[in-house]
């Protein structure tokens, strides 16, 4: 028997928070629910929380797509998506 309970996150928090990790860098769950607020980590447990949020990918997803499409390269705009990345270092001697 599936029990169905009204989630105390709402759909649209929650991809806003895993939108908002990803932009942070936040890449472990155990990471991300230490530096939550405490009024949105106490609302769900990390299995709920990815469970939910593999079932709402395809809304993140279409979040993240919506400014690319804005852009095109016809106009001359191109979107680089990077880290910085340190290629050389001062050193003292």
């Amino acid at each position: 028997m599936n029990q169905i309970r009204i989630p105390r996150l709402s759909d649209m928090k929650l991809v806003a928070v895993d939108l908002t990790s990803g932009y942070m860098g936040i890449d472990s769950k155990h990471q991300l629910f230490r530096v939550l607020p405490r009024a949105i980590s106490d609302k769900m447990e990390r299995s709920v929380y990815n469970r939910r949020k593999r079932k709402l990918f395809y809304f993140g997803e279409q979040l993240r797509k919506c400014p690319a499409g804005k852009v095109s390269a016809d106009k001359g705009y191109v979107i680089v998506d990077g880290m910085p990345l340190e290629v050389c270092k001062l050193s003292t001697q």
